[in-house]
């Protein structure tokens, strides 16, 4: 029998599962303890594709994990740990006005293999394109996605703008930490917004999501109203009263999606609670720690798939839709300038004391 030291020094597996024989190149990082790893794939999007944390000698998957190369090719924002930018959410009519002038973007699935269908334009261009590897340590990687440079030739013109978006991505005994900075470096404003769609998956909720809740930070939801023939109701900068209740997950074959704003001064942490039990103890949680530049979050439970997914962003969902200068709409960054946003992924033990990951 494997004693418990031994199973606490498991190592993990070289790869996530169903990537074992990939041929795109994965960096991998490990905490400091050898507690927790993830894997990073710049050429499909950038993506952290696995975040994995021991637990008494057995690997726990915290994300939802494509189940091959071929399928986060094929449907990039519905697994792992996607970037949005420049701008969450979708966009209506392909078009957004900037500067007086009218921008036209080609739709992000054309072959129509994403479930929202094909022929829209959503959630921008850097889960859907390379990334460019920067730096590595043993716990830490950065990579970063230069525009218009890094989008293909249709796309250019909808996004001129030089924008640099790095992302670094770390693991401590604190958890997974995303941080996202954005640095205007042409000779005009930029418009943008970002954000991330970490996908929580079986691993860690289960087979069943209905058994799952999820308590959100902030004191208000977008009001929502229909705008296109056969999509779902689109947000408006318009804020509701949000209750504070823990949602339900729908099961899945069902969809669901919650917006909240207006966040405490301090961070923001929205909780996942109701897992099954993991190494025989009940009581385990995810959490998602915003600092003050995340300023929405989505909660989406998509129809085909078991996970959730936890979408913080600097602006709304949709932004890009708005009206040039709401303030609720992509918001200008002026030349030289830059913003960030840090979040935290953790998967916290039961009556937790300072082990989380």
């Amino acid at each position: 029998m494997m004693s418990n030291h031994a199973a606490r020094q498991t190592p993990p597996p070289a790869r996530p599962p169903g990537w074992e024989n990939a041929a795109e190149q994965l960096y991998t990082i490990t905490s400091p303890d050898g507690g927790a790893v993830a894997w990073i794939c710049p050429e499909i999007g950038g993506n952290a594709i696995a975040y994995a944390v021991r637990v008494d000698g057995m690997w726990v998957q915290v994300l939802d994990i494509a189940p091959s190369p071929a399928v986060l090719r094929d449907v990039p924002s519905r697994y792992g740990l996607p970037i949005l930018f420049p701008f969450p959410g979708g966009m209506r009519g392909g078009k957004y006005r900037w500067g007086g002038r009218e921008y036209t973007v080609p739709p992000t699935y054309p072959t129509g293999s994403d479930p929202d269908g094909a022929n829209i334009v959503i959630h921008g261009f850097a889960h859907i394109r390379p990334w460019r590897f920067v730096e590595q340590s043993g716990d830490r990687i950065v990579c970063e996605f230069v525009t218009p440079d890094a989008l293909d030739e249709s796309r250019k013109p909808g996004y001129p703008f030089r924008v640099r978006l790095t992302h670094e991505i770390s693991l401590s005994a604190d958890g997974l930490r995303s941080v996202l900075v954005a640095e205007n470096q042409g000779p005009e404003t930029a418009p943008l917004a970002f954000g991330l769609h970490p996908y929580f998956g079986a691993g860690v909720l289960g087979p069943d999501r209905s058994k799952i809740r999820v308590e959100l930070p902030g004191r208000s939801a977008r009001a929502r109203e229909a705008v296109e023939p056969g999509r779902p109701p689109a947000m408006t900068g318009r804020r509701e009263p949000a209750p504070a209740d823990p949602i339900a997950i729908v099961p899945q074959g069902e969809r669901m999606g919650v917006s909240r704003t207006d966040f405490p001064p301090a961070t923001a942490v929205a909780r996942i609670t109701g897992l099954p039990p993991i190494d025989g103890r009940e009581g385990w949680t995810v959490t998602l720690s915003l600092d003050a530049g995340y300023q929405d979050l989505f909660l989406f439970a998509p129809p085909v798939q078991t996970s959730i997914s936890l979408e913080p962003q600097t602006q709304m969902m949709g932004a890009v839709s708005l009206p040039e200068g709401d303030p609720e709409g992509l918001q200008g960054l002026a030349p030289g300038a830059t913003c960030s946003a840090t979040a935290v992924i953790r998967l916290v033990p039961p009556a937790d004391a300072g082990g989380t990951r």
